[in-house]
């Protein structure tokens, strides 16, 4: 449990040997299958909630220590974060949304590597609210071409589209 800025737990935990320097790994958000330093993990489709958007960012620290020794556990993010701001003075009447479209949101993690590779197939991920008329989204890392359509803003019975006009690369713990 983490409190205060300090990890506890109610299990009596020790160092198998005090002279023995051990690896720690810390996950967000914590997932129970996480047992060893190789997992998959997907971002959320699902962002325009706060817990959807927060329950896609994954981020981890590691760390060693030994002799029982107080271990800092400094957290990274690893996805990718995309902001969208949505910029006319004639907009039309309505509360804008916005999806992402044919993006990956799962990643291959090593830990041990500090690696989070791209997999899985793409799909569409609705964007969290960023503000007025500002959308977010966390994405895997990845490349997105010229000419792809990455995101599809609604507002009313309109629909736009945001074209990239350069290839993008969506690299990992970036905004």
């Amino acid at each position: 449990t983490y409190n205060s800025g300090m990890f506890t737990t109610n299990e009596n935990l020790s160092y198998p040997d005090m002279n023995t320097t051990l690896g720690f790994y810390a996950v967000y958000p914590y997932d129970s299958s996480y047992e060893t330093p190789y997992f998959t993990f997907a971002a959320q489709t699902d962002q325009s909630t706060h817990a959807g958007y927060t329950q896609s960012d994954l981020m981890t620290a590691s760390n060693t220590g030994r002799d029982e020794e107080v271990v800092n556990l400094v957290f990274n993010h690893h996805l990718s974060k995309v902001v969208l701001n949505i910029s006319s003075t004639n907009l039309p009447a309505g509360t804008p949304s916005v999806t992402f479209k044919n993006v990956f949101n799962e990643v291959e993690a090593d830990l041990a590597k500090n690696t989070f590779n791209s997999i899985g197939l793409s799909t569409d991920i609705k964007a969290s609210p960023n503000g007025s008329n500002s959308f977010k989204v966390i994405v895997a890392p990845q490349a997105i071409k010229k000419g792809s359509v990455l995101a599809e803003i609604a507002i009313g019975k309109n629909t736009y589209k945001w074209e990239v006009e350069k290839d993008l690369v969506l690299a990992s713990g970036i905004e």
